[in-house]
């Protein structure tokens, strides 16, 4: 879900003040990660290459890379966790809070190339 959006939930909360009520907020398209590394390639304008690699040899590199910093930008933990198969579903946010989500290309758009420094 992209942050804007979160930031308009919230922003309803506030205001509503909705009275025990939980909220299960996910984005309403299915996004690969490949999906997501190419978007934020286009939207960067990058020329990087993407190399699809073995699970097995990405794991292990990105072990070996932890030894040697103490601060990873990904995790091997973090590929599992990518990789596990989990679908959520969340509530129908035009529904509970009246808007229409982002589209993901939208939000990568709006993340990498417009500036943009409020929620809304």
């Amino acid at each position: 879900m992209y942050s804007i959006d979160f930031c308009r939930i919230i922003e309803y909360c506030l205001v509503h003040k909705p009275s025990g009520k939980t909220y299960d907020i996910v984005g309403e398209e299915q996004i690969y990660y490949i999906d997501m590394i190419r978007s934020i390639k286009k939207h960067k304008r990058l020329n990087t290459i993407i190399l699809n690699i073995p699970y097995v040899l990405f794991s292990k590199l990105l072990k070996l890379y932890s030894l040697i910093s103490s601060d990873p930008p990904f995790t091997a933990d973090q590929l599992k966790a990518l990789t596990a198969g989990d679908m959520f579903h969340g509530v129908d946010i035009r529904k509970e809070f009246g808007f229409d989500q982002t589209k993901f290309d939208d939000a990568m758009y709006m993340t990498f190339q417009k500036n943009h420094h409020d929620c809304g």
